[in-house]
This record gives structure tokens, C-alpha cells and sequence, in this order.
């Protein structure tokens, strides 16, 4: 997958969904955005399932979604994140 994007230092998470995957336990990568527009290369070979949940044997013709997201870690402050992202492109191949 191929990701343009920019934004303040928070990491985020970019999940790919998998049609196997019935606990939530998706595809994922940790991502930390820069001031500046930054392009990468995301090989589905990065992705891993947290581990929570049930392993799932990787298939790319098995997706059903893609997802950015930020979480709290448990026992982070309750402080509100003052996140920012900005998305230029998202492609995959």
C-alpha cells in the first residue's frame, strides 16, 4: 500500500480488514506522521494481528476494509489528544 500523509507526532494505527478475521484482531502497522508531506511504502507483509484475538492466516484477496485510527493506550492520561492528520493519497496494488 502506498500512503501520503502529514500531521502532528501522535502515532496512529492504518488496519486492513479481513473477511477471516471475526474478533477485531485486523491487520495493522504503527505510523507516526511528520510536519512534512511523507509518502511510504506499506507492504502487506508488514502488517500483523495484535494478538488478542485469533490468528488468521494473511490473504489479500480476503479484505473488506481499510481503517486510520488513533487509540489510547490503557492507563494513558485522560487528557485530550490534540491530534491532526491529513491524507493525500491512499492507493493499494
Amino acid at each position: 500500500m502506498r500512503l501520503t500523509y502529514k500531521g502532528s507526532p501522535t502515532p496512529f494505527a492504518l488496519s486492513v480488514y479481513h473477511n477471516d478475521v471475526k474478533d477485531w484482531d485486523h491487520f495493522s502497522v504503527l505510523l507516526k506522521p511528520r510536519d512534512e508531506w511523507t509518502t511510504l511504502d506499506i507492504p502487506f507483509t508488514t502488517l500483523k494481528q495484535f494478538g488478542f484475538g485469533s490468528p488468521v492466516t494473511w490473504s489479500a484477496t480476503e479484505l473488506t476494509g481499510v481503517n486510520l485510527m488513533w487509540r489510547k493506550m490503557p492507563g494513558a492520561s485522560n487528557e485530550p489528544l490534540k491530534n491532526t492528520l491529513q491524507i493525500k493519497g491512499l492507493t493499494y496494488f
